[in-house]
C-alpha cells in the first residue's frame, strides 16, 4: 500500500500532515512557514508541476517533488 502524500490530494482536500521527509534546511524553512507535524492542509490547486495550498491562514505553493515528500493523514 502506497503512502498518502500531499502530491497525492485532490483540490479542496484537507488532511493533517504526518511527517515531513525532506533535507534539515528546507525542513526549518517549511516549519517556518507553519507547514509541520499535526498541522492541517487544503489543497487549492493540485497542478502538474507544483500544488497552491492553505496550511496556518497562509496560501503557498509548494513544487509537485517537495508536496511527494510530505505524507499526510486523515483530518
Amino acid at each position: 500500500m502506497h503512502e498518502r502524500t500531499l502530491a497525492r490530494m485532490a483540490e479542496g482536500e484537507h488532511a493533517l500532515i504526518r511527517e515531513i521527509h525532506v533535507p534539515d534546511p528546507e525542513r526549518v524553512r517549511l516549519f517556518g512557514l507553519g507547514v509541520l507535524p499535526g498541522v492541517n492542509i487544503t489543497v487549492l490547486r493540485n497542478g502538474r508541476r507544483a500544488l497552491i495550498v492553505e496550511a496556518a491562514r497562509t496560501c503557498l505553493v509548494l513544487a509537485r517533488p517537495l508536496a511527494e515528500s510530505i505524507l499526510m493523514e486523515e483530518a
